[in-house]
């Protein structure tokens, strides 16, 4: 395995660090992408980074505040992204740096009223919030259909694996949910994205 790849030893501890953090000042933390798949299905095999959603931050200034401080306490430090979504922090897990992304939503990212429909119906998962299936395909098709080039053709292995750890569980997607989330992004991407997850995803569709 690469070096620049996280275990999934590192990525739960360091998905356990950050939400003890964040929950001693107030904020609550979901997971998202290979974070959320790792708490659901039980092992992913390594990533390159640490997704999450820092949720209930009314007060930026002090949210700034808040990610010095977690920063400081976990040996770290952060940068925000030139596209204004995200924040990477990179921590010390282990004794080694591991890097996050602080997803905060944007209007061609994951826009902000998606993470919060999310958050509405996830499951606490070792003291952290988890997406249901539906959300999580539903974030992996749009970023499927955002992308080009390789990074779209990683985004459509990714809903295989999702597929994979959906019918290992023997679970199935609700129909009418999975296409509900899909409508809560812009019209012009609803066909294409409806289409590629029910193309994708349908051994497990059920209804």
């Amino acid at each position: 395995m690469s070096d620049d790849l996280i275990t999934d030893v590192e990525h739960r501890e360091a998905l356990r660090v950050l939400s003890s953090e964040l929950a001693k000042r107030g904020y609550g933390m979901m997971a998202l992408g290979s974070s959320a798949v790792l708490l659901k299905s039980g092992a992913i095999g390594s990533t390159k980074d640490v997704d999450v959603h820092p949720f209930h931050i009314e007060d930026v200034e002090k949210y700034w505040t808040v990610l010095d401080e977690i920063a400081t306490a976990l040996k770290g430090h952060y940068k925000f992204e030139k596209d204004g979504a995200s924040v990477t922090l990179q921590i010390t897990v282990r004794g080694r740096m591991v890097p996050v992304e602080f997803i905060e939503g944007r209007e061609d990212f994951i826009e902000p009223h998606v993470l919060a429909d999310a958050l509405k119906s996830a499951k606490v998962v070792e003291g952290v919030y988890v997406p249901t299936w539906e959300h999580l395909v539903g974030m992996k098709t749009e970023a499927y259909f955002d992308r080009t080039g390789e990074k779209k053709t990683k985004y459509l292995a990714d809903l295989g694996v999702i597929r994979e750890r959906i019918e290992a569980a023997g679970e199935k997607l609700g129909a009418a949910e999975l296409e509900r989330v899909i409508r809560l992004r812009p019209e012009k991407k609803h066909q294409e994205m409806l289409q590629t997850a029910f193309r994708e995803l349908s051994a497990v569709i059920a209804g």
